[in-house]
């Protein structure tokens, strides 16, 4: 009884039932006589789940031979036999993998350019009222134009994300909307009936992490391509991959993208939304901010860069046992290390728990990182091209008591915690790999990592909304996830595991999940 997921009731007395007998979560059938007779019954302390709502009136000779008793099994029967056909049409709907899709028409604009070799060519009557240029190819030249992508981006009107995460298989508890064409997937280790039918399995060994059936769908990777002269990239070739599998031959088909950073996007290479009538929209809403990911990795990576500089200013100024009060201060009288200060102890080879007990001595060593600021690798950034940024001086101010050195900083999307969001695959692992990010080495060279400072679970309360990949769609209205983005010069230059691994999850085992690689030297 403990292992059911349904139980279907017929004692007459099912208070006497203990409630240990049943797990949490099953849902209990009550086909007892006092449930039909409108009375409230109880297991334990906890009400009766009911399905269905039947009223019999008292006991008694019903007509036709047929008394109360008689009814009462008669219900049970036809209620479970609707929860068997109730389920059966659940399983039915949950097997037919493929997507019913409401893909979005193209609103061609004028004049519709004719393609060859890959370019678009005008005749001479359309050339001279647009954007004209010329590329040589093969001793002839190609005259091309580039119609606008934003234009074609705006005529045409996204469906509502809502009902695309619906179309997918998503449940509306399962996404978190952002305006009308933009959603969150959040809560990763649900069991909702969305995920958990399209088998986002959550691994028995590893809890919040996302575990691939042995039968899955197909992964394609867009590794590196050298644009045309008209711009076809990896994003333009990947968006209109997905769009021709999906709206137009019926396959269930994901792109996985990577966040386009602010300082490209109005720099030369400008955004990263594909182009022409192979784009995601909306492309302002791609381009720029999205949801703030990329602002929360702001916020987390320069909320370490000053705490970086404020511990070498407060331990070239404060006395050892001063220092050592700041960071264990008595509250109400206890004194006690946090769980993150037991692990530095740990990591030092200090075994004991009590702050009072340790001597002068493990005092030191506890509160001084004795960071060495030539060995800072840990810059601030900013998400802006202002090339005037690249090298600062910092701590110029009286306050910090003659405390300065030379700074920089660099592109948002170059921190390592960008390649760390990129790489996670639940809360717990990210809050793992934020603190064993190194910033700097001490004065014997030994590395100190952002455990050491203390600052991990606030960079990973900064980073708990950016954790959730982005929904949104191409010009055709099918799906595509934008998460995450590091520069391959630097990373390896993917969108996140995260979004890879759910939308694996939810093409299903004959559908095909389109990512893109950069591939680049270092």
């Amino acid at each position: 009884l403990h292992e059911a997921d349904i139980v279907v009731l017929g004692s007459p007395k099912p208070e006497e039932i203990p409630l240990s007998w049943i797990q949490p979560g099953t849902t209990v059938l009550n086909c007892s006589h006092d449930f039909l007779s409108g009375k409230c019954l109880k297991i334990g302390a906890r009400p009766l789940i009911k399905i269905g709502k039947l009223g019999c009136g008292s006991p008694g000779v019903l007509g036709s031979g047929l008394v109360a008793e008689d009814v009462s099994l008669l219900a049970a029967a036809l209620r479970i036999q609707n929860v068997v056909g109730s389920g059966r049409r659940w399983l039915r709907e949950q097997q037919d993998s493929r997507w019913r899709l409401h893909c979005l028409k193209l609103q061609p604009l004028s004049p519709v350019p004719r393609y060859l070799g890959g370019l678009s060519i005008l005749s001479s009557a359309h050339q001279g009222a647009l954007d004209i240029q010329s590329y040589p190819l093969d001793g002839a030249t190609i005259h091309s134009y580039e119609l606008c992508d934003i234009e074609i981006s705006r005529a045409q009107t996204p469906k509502a994300v809502d009902i695309l995460a619906k179309e997918i298989g998503l449940l509306a508890d399962e996404i978190e909307i952002y305006g009308k064409s933009k959603a969150k997937i959040p809560n990763l280790q649900s069991h909702h009936q969305g995920l958990a039918s399209s088998h986002m399995l959550e691994s028995d060994h590893q809890p919040g992490c996302l575990e691939l059936s042995p039968q899955v769908c197909t992964q394609q990777n867009i590794a590196r391509i050298t644009p045309t002269p008209l711009g076809e990239g990896k994003s333009t070739v990947t968006i209109g991959l997905v769009q021709a599998l999906t709206a137009h031959l019926n396959i269930n088909s994901f792109a996985c993208l990577r966040q386009p950073s602010q300082g490209p996007t109005f720099g030369v290479k400008g955004g990263a939304a594909g182009g022409g009538y192979a784009q995601v929209i909306p492309m302002e809403e791609f381009n720029l901010h999205l949801t703030g990911d990329i602002h929360a990795i702001t916020a987390a990576n320069n909320l370490l860069a000053a705490a970086i500089d404020t511990r070498i200013l407060h331990e070239n100024t404060q006395t050892d046992k001063a220092l050592y009060n700041r960071l264990v201060p008595s509250v109400n009288g206890v004194r006690e290390f946090s769980k993150i200060q037991l692990a530095r102890l740990k990591k030092l080879g200090i075994s004991k728990t009590d702050p009072s007990a340790l001597t002068d001595e493990e005092v030191r060593k506890f509160a001084r990182l004795d960071m060495d600021p030539s060995t800072i690798t840990w810059q601030r950034v900013v998400d802006t091209n202002d090339r005037f940024l690249r090298k600062i001086t910092i701590g110029q101010g009286n306050t910090e008591k003659g405390y300065s050195r030379q700074a920089q900083f660099d592109i948002a999307v170059a921190s390592e915690i960008m390649a760390v969001l990129a790489l996670t695959d639940s809360l717990a692992d990210m809050k793992e790999r934020l603190g064993r990010m190194v910033v700097a080495s001490d004065k014997n060279g030994q590395p100190v990592t952002a455990d050491d400072l203390g600052v991990t679970g606030a960079l990973t309360v900064l980073m708990k909304d950016a954790i959730k990949p982005n929904l949104m769609q191409t010009l055709e209205g099918t799906p595509v996830f934008v998460h995450a983005g590091p520069f391959a010069n630097i990373a390896h230059g993917n969108s996140s595991v995260l979004a890879d691994k759910i939308a694996l999850k939810l093409v299903g085992e004959e559908g095909f999940v389109e990512m893109v690689s950069v591939l680049e030297k270092p």
